[in-house]
Formats: C-alpha cells, structure tokens, sequence
C-alpha cells in the first residue's frame, strides 16, 4: 500500500550541502570550528570521539540585538524567519519544513531541519518530522549510489562498496528537555554527513600513538575516514535480519553505561510504521525512568530491569500520541537502518583533577576541572570539550568521560575495566 505521508528532499541534496556550506564558511553567514580528535576507549565501550576546538571558548551566546528596556523582548527565535545566506531548501509539499545550515557548525556541512511553523521542541515528534528527516537520509543514500553507479559504468571498479553507502549516511539527532542539551524552543532535527563526522580522523593504516598527540583538519570538505570509529548507534543492531530479540530492544547493555532504546528500521516502512517505532521507545523510556525513579524494594545499586516491550504501538495509536507535550528529556538518534532513543536525567557531569589516576568520581577535596555536558552526538558516540585543561585531563584519563557517560542517563552494569586511550594522528 502507497504511504499515505511521502516527503521528499531534493535529490541533489548533497551537493546543495555542500555548495551552500563552503558559500556561506566564504562569506563570513557561518562559523565553522576546527577542532582537535583523539579517539578514547573508556571502558568496554566502542571508540568514543573527544573534540576539542579553542574557538568555541568566543561563540558568541546570543546573536539578536539589544532591546530596548522598556520593551521586553521575546526569546530570540532564528527559526521563525531563517537567514537567506543559511537556507539549503524548501521541502516541497506538504510544505512542513525547511532546511538550513548550522550558524555555528563543528562538522562540515551540518545542517537542521526545522519545521516551518513554530512547534515546541519539548512535544513528540509527529509523522511529518521523521519522515521530512528520513527523506534526506534517502536523498544522501540514493547519491552515493548514483555516484558508485557513475563509476562502474565508467570502468571504475565502484568505489568502497557498502562501507562506501554506509559512509555516505546522515546520522540525525533530536535534542528534547531540560537534561538533553537542547538549545533553542523551536523544533529542529540535526543532520550530520558521518564521512563528514570523520574529520581530522586519519586512515585505519595510520600508525596509532599511546602519546599525548592529536589531529586536526583544516580542510571543512576534506575529510579523513577511519575505519577505527563508527557512529554508536550503528552496532545496536549490525545484522538485524538475523536478531532474534524483539524487534525493539534494549541494546548494548553490557558495553554502553546508559541504556539505549532502539529498533531497526527500513526505507520499505511507511511514514506512519517509523513514527509508531519510535513512540514505542520513547513509552518504554518513560516506563524506565520512572522505574528507576521509584524507591527501591530494597537497598541495590543498579536499577530494576526496564518493562518488557509492550505490543506494537498502531499508527493510530501513535498520531494520537503527537503533539504531546514530552514527560521525560531525551535524546532521539536516526540513521537510515536504525532508530535508537536515550532518556536523560542530566545533561552532564564535572570533571575532577585525578593526579592518582582514579576514575574522576568526585570523591574527595579535588579540584574542579570543568564540565562536559553532552547532546545527541553521544549516541553517535562523541563528545567535546571546551577548553585545554578539560581536553588535557581526559585524553590522560579517559575514566573522566565514562564518569560522565554514567551519570547523563539511566545507568547500566559495567565491568568498568582499565580504560586506554588510543590516539591517531595525521
């Protein structure tokens, strides 16, 4: 059956990324943040990226001019009426939403999907917003095979494969409540080019340093791939043909120190089958947190084990869902074969200076080194840092960064083994 809701995004798309990225970098419309990787193995967990740009010490906190005293001026809103030089397009009928370029970017070419009318950031999500996102995941996939397509006509050997397509792939992520690292009220979907999330990564073969060395890129449409770090949600469900878990799962429990909601998904669904998928884990997030919430029967350090899934939300079920206002924080994560939701309870955690190499937890007169506060890309498995010292310490102690993953959601049972840094450099 035809799906009744079918957004389409342009399918040059990419291109027009790119071109408006590079466009407005040139003319000053946007600031792109270069930024120092190390990759960290903090725990079990898989390579976690740790970012570090001096610059973002200047962002500026709010771009709209002063207001007059007399005059209370309305929360400032740049999605209301979205600056020209930032506009990548318009998504054709029904005319919902529009894309623009990140005003502050630290991976080239990011971009947000905002709706066109002002929606809370704070309600669920509606069919039309997954969709509007999943269209320009499809419009990125469908280049890269036209593009590998060109090239084996051509007499090419087809480029990289599937690492290739899986490459070429948009992680999306959506930032709601208080503890998520939201940022504006006016809801927007972010989208990030993964080849593009590999920036200043070196090449697999590259040598690797257990010195306190770093890269960088310079080149904001040149990225290094490596094969050593993959978006996190992307191994929630490696080979979903084959799960024998419930279609909807709670993954990673014993590698990843929060707990993670996440389903497969396919371009075959419909609009209305991927919306029900993911009110069905927010449900089954809300139905954790407040189990874990709840005073424990008895004295115990990890939480009682999250509800069993409940029945497949219809589509009904989830429209009338829609427009709710949400009852947790969470942050909500896509790529084009898996959708994963993480409930929030904080939106980060200090850091404390460890000269005796423990794990940073607080304990003791320690000094204060700074806070990592972390949105969506955690589940993409990144994270940034804001000034030197804080770059400094957790490259040195990686056990810094676990501390912190611990504490941002709902905690899972880790054998907290010896964490290893392992640094790359160009």
């Amino acid at each position: 059956m035809a799906d009744a809701l079918r957004i389409t995004a342009p399918p040059n798309l990419p291109s027009l990324v790119r071109t408006a990225f590079s466009r407005a970098a040139a003319n000053g419309d946007l600031t792109y943040y270069q930024t120092q990787v190390a990759i960290l193995t903090p725990g079990s967990i898989p390579p976690f990226q740790l970012r570090f740009s001096p610059s973002l010490a200047s962002k500026p906190k709010n771009t709209k001019p002063q207001q007059p005293k007399d005059k209370p001026a309305a929360p400032f809103n740049p999605f209301a009426d979205p600056d020209p030089a930032l506009l990548i397009a318009r998504l054709p009928q029904p005319a919902t939403h529009t894309l623009v370029l990140n005003k502050f970017a630290i991976v080239p070419g990011h971009f947000i999907l905002i709706t066109n009318d002002f929606k809370p950031q704070t309600h669920l999500l509606e069919a039309d917003d997954l969709e509007a996102a999943y269209a320009c995941i499809r419009a990125y996939r469908e280049d890269a095979a036209q593009r590998k397509a060109t090239v084996t006509s051509g007499g090419g050997n087809g480029g990289g494969g599937e690492e290739e397509e899986r490459g070429s792939d948009l992680f999306v992520f959506f930032n709601s409540g208080p503890f998520s690292g939201a940022s504006q009220p006016h809801r927007h979907l972010q989208l990030l080019p993964i080849q593009n999330m590999k920036v200043g990564l070196p090449p697999s073969s590259a040598p690797t340093s257990m010195t306190a060395s770093s890269s960088s890129s310079s080149d904001p449409q040149g990225p290094a791939g490596s094969d050593e770090w993959t978006p996190l949600i992307d191994s929630l469900h490696p080979d979903s043909a084959q799960e024998e878990e419930s279609a909807t799962t709670i993954s990673r429990r014993r590698r990843c120190p929060f707990e993670i909601f996440s389903t497969p998904i396919t371009p075959q669904m419909s609009a209305q089958e991927r919306h029900a998928a993911y009110i069905q884990l927010y449900r089954r997030a809300c139905a954790a947190v407040q189990a874990f919430k709840s005073p424990p029967q008895q004295t115990q350090k990890l939480p009682p084990p999250p509800p069993p899934p409940r029945q497949a939300e219809s589509p009904a079920e989830s429209l009338a869902a829609a427009g709710e206002e949400a009852q947790i924080s969470y942050n909500l994560a896509m790529t084009s074969s898996v959708l994963a939701l993480c409930p929030r309870l904080a939106e980060g955690s200090v850091i404390y200076d460890d000269a005796r190499g423990g794990t940073g937890d607080g304990s003791g007169d320690r000094p204060i080194i700074g806070k990592i506060e972390l949105n969506g890309t955690v589940l993409a498995g990144t994270a940034l840092v804001k000034s030197q010292a804080e770059w400094d310490a957790v490259r040195k102690n990686p056990g810094l960064l676990l501390s912190v993953l611990e504490k941002i959601g709902i905690p899972t049972q880790d054998a907290r083994p010896i964490p290893t840094t392992r640094e790359l450099s160009l």
